[in-house]
């Protein structure tokens, strides 16, 4: 538990630290920015993954919702990839979709685990 919380305060910590450092940059040196808001996006998928892993009930309607992560961790690592190579170059607009898109995996967690233990067991089914 207490490794738990000296993680959770790093985390912090190097988040304040990001926003200070970029606070201070002009608009033209902040490329790793990119890089961060993606990095962002792949940690809140596979923190998903993680959730329904060790909350849900593992038979077969299960294992299509982890492949279905599993293909959309594989599509953000190659498009990661090619923005670290810089063979893609996102604008301020994909940044800010990055952005959204982690708030909208991180944010209601609970809330995609019951929906998907739903599936799962077969509610909603008429």
């Amino acid at each position: 538990m207490k490794l738990k919380y000296y993680y959770k305060l790093f985390v912090a910590f190097f988040l304040l630290t990001l926003l200070v450092v970029r606070f201070f940059l002009n608009d033209t040196s902040v490329s790793w920015i990119n890089t961060i808001c993606f990095l962002g996006l792949l940690v809140a998928t596979i923190d998903l993954l993680v959730l329904v892993f060790l909350n849900t009930n593992h038979n077969r309607r299960y294992y299509t919702i982890i492949i279905i992560i599993v293909i959309i961790i594989i599509l953000l690592v190659v498009v990661q990839a090619l923005i670290f190579s810089g063979v893609i170059f996102p604008d301020n607009k994909a940044n800010e979709i990055f952005t959204l898109l982690t708030l909208f995996l991180s944010l209601p967690k609970e809330t995609y685990i019951n929906i998907i233990n739903n599936y799962i067991k077969g509610g909603g089914q008429s």
